[in-house]
């Protein structure tokens, strides 16, 4: 089961939460695998400190078809961010089927998650709700394969180009 981190490198991705949850939840657990993809100024600092865990990979920046690949290879998106206006990457991953598990700090989150039931909103200074909902998904296979479904539903029947030009056409008109 591979959980995914896409995005910068920095503090206010609230990283630190993500791996030290991780860390606390899963150890070493060869069967639970957490992908932090991209680049940034504590990318050598957490690779340093989590080094030792063979199930905590730091792949560096990836883009185009590999970038696609990393989001078809996971399971789940975690955004933890202390500070996410957005957060395309939840976009992308449930465009990809992948619910998301996203602080209450990212803006996407009452869009695409609040009520959907594509992922879980955790309080973004709380580790223990993070580890929660890290585990609800990798160890429930029929809520996870819920919430995938709706995910990829939500992104490919919802949030589309139409809906987005439709959008668009009424802001025009206004």
């Amino acid at each position: 089961f591979r959980f995914l981190y896409v995005g910068r490198i920095i503090d206010i991705k609230n990283i630190q939460l993500l791996l030290d949850s991780f860390v606390h939840t899963y150890g070493n657990n060869s069967e639970v695998e957490l992908c932090v993809v991209g680049k940034g100024d504590l990318l050598d600092t957490y690779r340093l400190r989590y080094g030792k865990y063979a199930n905590i990979v730091f792949t560096g920046p990836k883009y185009g078809q590999e970038l696609v690949q990393a989001y078809a290879e996971a399971h789940v998106l975690v955004l933890p961010s202390s500070v996410e206006p957005w957060g395309l990457v939840v976009n992308e991953a449930m465009a990809a089927g992948l619910p998301c598990i996203v602080s209450d700090c990212v803006g996407a989150a009452w869009d695409l998650v609040d009520g959907k039931e594509t992922g879980f909103i955790f309080r973004h200074d709380d580790a223990e709700a993070l580890s929660r909902c890290m585990l609800q998904l990798s160890e429930n296979p029929d809520l996870y394969a819920r919430y995938a479904a709706n995910a990829y539903r939500l992104m490919h029947d919802e949030w589309n180009y139409a809906f987005y030009q439709k959008c668009l056409m009424e802001f025009l008109e206004a």
